[in-house]
């Protein structure tokens, strides 16, 4: 799946217990794997990208798993 058409859009997400707008670029592994670089205020916080089974892992950052089901659960959203 090629999200080219839609490189980057803004989501509100809960991050540690406030909803906060986040930057949210799609990138691709060299095996064309998607994963999403988070931003919040210009400052990124975060790589997370959809695992096999469905749970949104956290690549790069130090967000709590809510924080990153939060976002998962947004980026599902915008994407589906």
């Amino acid at each position: 799946m090629t999200h080219i058409d839609m490189p980057s859009f803004e989501i509100e997400a809960i991050i540690n217990g406030i909803p906060q707008k986040v930057t949210v670029k799609t990138e691709e592994t060299t095996d064309g794997v998607p994963y999403y670089v988070c931003s919040i205020a210009g400052e990124q916080v975060s790589e997370i990208r959809n695992d096999i089974d469905d749970t949104w892992l956290q690549l790069w950052g130090n967000l709590d798993k809510q924080s990153v089901k939060s976002i998962g659960e947004e980026i599902e959203k915008v994407h589906h």
